[in-house]
């Protein structure tokens, strides 16, 4: 994964030839467009607790 995340950012700034131009409208990013969620208080689950709720689902 990260040789991929690579060879893109080595793409960004390059010029191809016959490349395609720009589409769609820039996003210009406002205070009305920033999320002010806190990611950081957001539960983190295991796989291990995931399985256990589902097989609960299940026999319910």
């Amino acid at each position: 994964m990260q040789q991929v995340g690579s060879y893109v950012l080595s793409l960004q700034g390059t010029n191809p030839a016959n490349g395609k131009p720009p589409e769609g409208d820039k996003f210009i990013e406002t205070a009305d467009s920033v999320s002010v969620k806190d990611s950081s208080k957001v539960k983190s689950v295991s796989m291990k607790d995931s399985t256990k709720t589902d097989s609960a689902k299940i026999k319910k």
